[in-house]
């Protein structure tokens, strides 16, 4: 195949993907919101295991209310609650190219270390319609 089908190829793919994942979500929240209602965590089925799990964060601002009905260092020392406090932590060294590329006016020697130092991190192809 040529570039140009290959990439007519690629375009009807990532069409079908877009189509296809769309459906996926619409399905998938369609169960979600039957398991919901019916209040269950699993759907009996013969092939497949079907379950809800359900992860459950706090708002912080509500949990206050528990240090005036606890003893907060009991709290504390049970691990429970952990006060605002500031931390000392290692942190690693870190460039900043845009900074950096500043000082390539000193010299080759300069420059040549910053180029050395490029490398190909990633690559992604786009192909976007043109309008």
């Amino acid at each position: 195949m040529d570039s140009e089908h290959l990439i007519a190829e690629l375009v009807r793919l990532n069409q079908t993907i877009a189509e296809l994942t769309e459906q996926q979500g619409r399905i998938e929240m369609e169960l979600v919101r039957i398991m919901i209602n019916a209040g269950a965590t699993s759907i009996p089925h013969p092939t497949h295991q079907v379950v809800l799990k359900t992860t459950l964060s706090y708002d912080p601002s509500r949990l206050h209310a528990l240090r005036e009905l606890i003893d907060p260092q009991e709290l504390e020392d049970a691990g429970a609650y952990i006060p605002a406090h500031q931390q000392t932590v290692n942190v690693p060294e870190k460039w900043n190219l845009t900074h950096l590329k500043k000082f390539q006016k000193y010299g080759a020697d300069v420059r040549k270390v910053i180029e050395n130092a490029a490398y190909v991190q990633a690559s992604k192809l786009t192909i976007k319609e043109k309008i």
